[in-house]
């Protein structure tokens, strides 16, 4: 018995990790193996075969998500994209299945004590069946496109392998998968062949990166919201062979049932806009801000994860949204007709859960709004980590600009802060846009930060009528 203490003591945080998962991990993460070993920092093969083998950015990674502190990652590339959510999938089933077994066995305990009429709480420890929280969502995932929600649940159910058992999958790939595009019939062969080969050719200029998001077969609509129930110890029905008998591993598998209602999620993955769709009050004509924001959002009363993913594209769309979803995370519901409060954790009945909540922030560079969105919300007790490139004077993209560029700053002054978005504007209109009318100017790129000025400058030259 002292052997294996000390065995599972000598993996770390590595011995928390489900069997499930570690069965197929080393298979999926063999991309991000290879490409550690190649850069000389993994130490894979010192380790045992059967032992779960992180990267050197997972082995950085991994001790912090393992002990559920807020972790700030904005050194995400092409190139590490894979292994990062290889590692967050990874957590995310994990913390599921942990807490789904954990409730499941307190149910056959709770059970069995009203078979035989005994005391359900011993007067030593009676918070022994409190293992939840209001409701059953307990991980929020954002995404900024339909694609990349779908990319990352396969990975999920590439990581749980044969012990998956799916519903709902064929509805999943449907709406949330490629988009196979009709190609109408042309009149000859060879005017089809030029289309596609110009297609191609456009397509090649965008850039992998663009192509990624908003490539001819990717689903890029940003209107989404999908809840996943997860049920472990499942009796997995398989076939040995293509005509053989099906053979039921007892307590083997993992249910996933996709498109579960969100009171009944345990993974709730959506879009900030589709999610701030959601919990808008249904049938209100209603303007006033303010009570949209006291919408129903009981479903996330009890969230103890959040992962946002793509920050650095979800900037491209509407900040604020994010900071809408993650202000209406661990509040107190509204409805508490069906909840068994013997089982509630004591921190959320105190109205604490911000401080258990683990918030997982990804993106491709670190940038003042999202610095400024994980200051105020990570508040775990566990503390922060964060993660960034350091970039050399050498290294630096400014070193490589070649042109010389006159840069002219004009100073819009503003009584205070709160009004400093309408200077800008009102700035632009009175001063700005007259002058390029004036001199005809074309080719002209006006950059704009946020999506409220941009609403507000486009119905500006909307109005004016320029082209």
């Amino acid at each position: 018995k002292s052997k294996h203490i000390w065995k599972a003591f000598t993996r770390g945080p590595q011995q928390h990790i489900r069997q499930v998962l570690g069965r197929n991990w080393n298979t999926i993460n063999q991309s991000a193996l290879k490409r550690g070993h190649q850069r000389g920092g993994s130490n894979s093969e010192q380790q045992g075969e059967n032992e779960i083998r992180f990267s050197p950015l997972q082995q950085v990674l991994y001790p912090a998500l393992s002990r559920y502190a807020d972790v700030m990652i904005s050194t995400e590339t092409r190139q590490n994209r894979n292994e990062i959510n290889n590692l967050l999938s990874m957590h995310v089933l994990n913390h599921v299945l942990t807490s789904r077994s954990r409730i499941q066995k307190h149910n056959r305990r709770i059970k069995q004590l009203a078979e035989d009429n005994e005391q359900l709480i011993d007067e030593g420890d009676p918070d022994e069946f409190r293992d939840q929280g209001y409701i059953r969502p307990k991980v929020l995932l954002l995404f900024p496109t339909r694609g990349t929600c779908w990319t990352f649940v396969k990975k999920m159910i590439e990581l749980l392998g044969e012990s998956a058992i799916l519903e709902m999958e064929d509805r999943f790939n449907a709406e949330f998968g490629p988009i196979q595009r009709e190609t109408q019939p042309s009149e000859g062969e060879g005017e089809d062949d030029d289309e596609k080969a110009r297609l191609e050719a456009i397509m090649k200029q965008k850039g992998r990166e663009w192509n990624e998001l908003f490539g001819e077969e990717v689903n890029d609509d940003d209107d989404f919201k999908i809840g996943i129930s997860i049920t472990p110890n499942v009796d997995n029905k398989k076939k040995t062979a293509k005509k053989g008998p099906q053979v039921t591993a007892s307590g083997s598998g993992v249910k996933l049932r996709l498109f579960a209602d969100f009171f009944h999620s345990d993974i709730i993955l959506a879009s900030p806009i589709g999610l701030k769709m959601s919990t808008a009050n249904d049938g209100s004509d209603d303007d006033d801000d303010e009570e949209s924001d006291k919408a129903n959002v009981d479903f996330l009363s009890s969230i103890e994860m959040c992962i946002v993913t793509r920050s650095d594209v979800l900037m491209m769309q509407n900040w604020d949204h994010v900071n809408s979803a993650l202000d209406s995370l661990n509040q107190q519901p509204k409805n508490v007709s069906d909840i068994d409060f013997s089982r509630v954790r004591n921190y959320f009945l105190e109205g604490q859960g911000r401080y258990w909540r683990q918030i997982i922030v990804v993106s491709a560079f670190s940038d003042p709004y999202i610095l400024s969105t994980f200051r105020r919300h990570a508040k775990n007790v566990e503390g922060q980590m964060r993660i960034r490139k350091k970039v050399s004077t050498e290294s630096a993209s400014i070193c490589d600009v070649m042109v010389r560029v006159k840069q002219v700053f004009q100073r819009v002054s503003c009584p205070n802060v709160s009004e400093a978005g309408s200077a800008r504007v009102r700035f632009f209109s009175d001063h700005v846009l007259p002058k390029l009318q004036r001199l005809k100017q074309k080719h002209t790129l006006i950059y704009i930060p946020s999506y409220f000025d941009f609403v507000a400058v486009r119905n500006l030259l909307l109005k004016r009528e320029v082209k």
